[in-house]
């Protein structure tokens, strides 16, 4: 732990005092695999409050409930290196080219004013510090273009994947079915909706899945571990013609290959 100065909000900046931080995969990885810059105060998915806001912002004021890293598209000619770049990855970049001033873990953040979301009222602070990883689950199955009445493989029952699982219901997923080898993951899958909750470690996940669907396999996976088996496994278990979306990204080398008997192709 240490000291820092406390932010001054810039032109098209605010300040907002940090009430809750959740902690990223993202962060814990760059941590394990040493890619975070030394000195980064890491932290996004944050909520607080506003403490200070910089000339020329209209939309905030001081009081104003906010989560951070929420607020959608930055507007065009603001964005940093590290999302102007389409193949941007954090395994091999590392974070140097991240604003270090976004800090959800330091008592007070500086962002531009884009970055916030209004929090609505009946929403907590503590849920709010969970709108950035929600909306990361979110895109997720707005980008598999799922459609009522498909069913959805989920492998990993992590947040992420428990977000997946409740808005694939929401969005009328006629069937989730759940890949977690953890008990207490797999419990809390069962609890939030999903409809059948597979344990890896004692049986066939791809079988499973095939048998769970008539034979096709899951119109949709969306593959939230984050590992070389997972990502085999959703190749390997998807309907033909369907479609894998990566909502957890392997920090390993991964190879994949085409199973005999998979019911589809990819490349």
């Amino acid at each position: 732990m240490k000291e820092v100065p406390t932010p001054e909000p810039g032109p098209g900046e605010i300040v907002v005092k940090t009430k809750y931080c959740s902690i990223c995969g993202t962060d814990v990885h760059g941590v394990l695999y040493d890619v975070a810059s030394v000195g980064s105060m890491l932290g996004h998915e944050c909520s607080g409050t506003i403490s200070a806001v910089g000339s020329g912002v209209t939309q905030w004021k001081v009081g104003d409930r906010v989560a951070g890293a929420a607020g959608g598209a930055p507007p065009e000619g603001t964005m940093s290196l590290f999302m102007e770049n389409p193949r941007y990855n954090f395994r091999t970049m590392g974070w140097s080219t991240l604003p270090p001033v976004f800090s959800g873990y330091a008592e007070y953040i500086l962002m531009d004013a884009w970055m916030a979301s209004r929090i609505p009222d009946g929403v907590t602070d503590l849920q709010a510090s969970m709108v950035e990883p929600m909306a990361a689950a979110y895109q997720a199955v707005d980008r598999s273009r799922m459609s009522a009445g498909d069913t959805v493989g989920v492998l990993g029952a992590g947040p992420l994947g428990l977000f997946a699982l409740q808005i694939a219901k929401a969005k009328g997923a006629s069937k989730v079915i759940v890949s977690e080898p953890a008990p207490a993951r797999a419990a809390a899958a069962r609890e939030l909706g999903a409809d059948e909750v597979l344990g890896p470690a004692k049986e066939d996940v791809v079988e499973r899945m095939a048998e769970l669907t008539d034979g096709k396999g899951p119109h949709i996976i969306i593959e939230a571990a984050g590992a070389q088996p997972t990502l085999q496994q959703a190749l390997e278990a998807v309907r033909y013609a369907g479609r894998v979306v990566l909502l957890a990204i392997a920090w390993e080398r991964c190879r994949c290959f085409p199973q005999t008997g998979a019911r589809g192709t990819w490349n």
